[in-house]
């Protein structure tokens, strides 16, 4: 339940009960990231995880010939690594890390149209994100993601929204 002391701000700022739960990073084992990837299409030029750690799930859903970029999120600084162990991938593969809170930085993708052809989440577990950083969900191109946005989880406060809905809606 402890917080890097370098993104301790940030995570108050963030999320209304992160006092009590703390910053838990889970690293998804790579066979088991190798696993859940087998079922997408080959076809996943960039990648982007949203709440990405250490970016290992980004590297172990990596197509060895056609993934080119990978990009990262995450409220800690610590840098992504490839994982040890990691079978050769593409020659021109790149990957890249922001450090952002998410829920603040998700309209930055806006202005600019980016897409990308897969996202991998592991989205932070029952973090309670003030629902004013995600204000813009509510004006979605996506309907679910509208809907989704005006329902209230009684388990929140209700200027809340859970981190595993919003960082799914952000996704869409």
């Amino acid at each position: 339940t402890s917080i890097n002391p370098a993104c301790l701000q940030q995570m108050f700022d963030s999320a209304a009960n992160a006092k009590e739960k703390g910053q838990a990073q889970f690293q998804t084992p790579l066979a088991f990231g190798h696993l859940l990837a087998s079922a997408l299409t080959p076809y996943r030029v960039g990648i982007a995880d949203l709440n990405c750690a250490s970016g290992q799930l980004l590297y172990a859903a990596a197509h060895p010939t056609r993934t080119e970029f990978l990009l990262g999120a995450d409220i800690d600084p610590r840098r992504i690594q490839r994982p040890e162990g990691l079978p050769p991938l593409h020659p021109k593969l790149t990957a890249r890390k922001f450090t952002a809170d998410i829920s603040k930085a998700w309209e930055l993708f806006i202005p600019i149209g980016a897409e990308f052809d897969c996202f991998v989440l592991n989205p932070p577990w029952d973090l309670w994100w003030y629902r004013q950083n995600l204000a813009g969900l509510a004006k979605s191109g996506v309907p679910a993601v509208v809907e989704a946005f005006q329902q209230h989880d009684g388990r929140v406060p209700r200027e809340c929204i859970d981190s595993t809905v919003a960082t799914l809606m952000i996704a869409l």
